[in-house]
């Protein structure tokens, strides 16, 4: 008997953990907003983080980088995004983050400096659930209002493709779901993922 529960357990687990694997990707349509936050990660997301602040969803017309000291293609990030059409002065960098969940934290602070309520957090599609969780507990108790936005990897064609289509969709969804459930745990109280 125990080890048909054990067995029941072990498949439920399993299925969960390829359902979650298929359906990491939680991102909305844009909607209008005070700013736009983009947490570290693939040029993607601070690059279509720029799009939509060009196209008028930040009403403060600005983008708050968390972390903005990174480097893409042995370029800063600033000079990305000011190719891309942003002035420094639409950029806000936060460079204490690292990780996630520090991103969350440290974005939600200045958020509460500038006196904003809402914003749009552009990232990856893999990684919307991920972050979604770790801005919902780091303003838990607060009036914030969080709109989430999917950016896409590239193919080799420069072509704008689904995690589940990557060619590295494998590697991509079990990192993530080993990370979302860190999460889920709490575990970034102690290990900085």
């Amino acid at each position: 008997m125990k080890v048909k529960i054990l067995f029941i357990l072990l498949v439920a687990l399993v299925t969960y953990l390829v359902w979650l694997a298929k359906h990491l990707d939680i991102g909305q349509p844009p909607q209008k907003a005070e700013v736009v936050i983009v947490p570290g990660g693939e040029l993607v997301r601070p690059l279509k983080a720029a799009e939509l602040v060009k196209a008028g969803y930040a009403s403060s017309n600005q983008l708050m980088m968390s972390p903005l000291n990174e480097v893409y293609e042995d370029k800063p990030l600033i000079d990305h995004l000011t190719k891309a059409g942003l002035t420094r002065g639409q950029i806000l960098a936060e460079n204490e983050a690292t990780s996630t969940w520090t991103n969350a934290k440290n974005t939600i602070a200045m958020m509460e400096e500038k006196g904003w309520q809402s914003a749009l957090v552009v990232t990856t599609d893999y990684h919307t659930r991920r972050t979604r969780l770790a801005f919902e507990r780091a303003s838990r108790g607060k009036d914030f209002v969080f709109y989430y936005v999917s950016a896409h990897l590239k193919n080799r064609q420069g072509e704008e493709v689904a995690y589940p289509e990557s060619p590295k969709a494998l590697r991509i969804m079990a990192s993530e779901v080993y990370k979302y459930i860190g999460y889920l745990l709490k575990l970034y109280y102690w290990i900085d993922q």
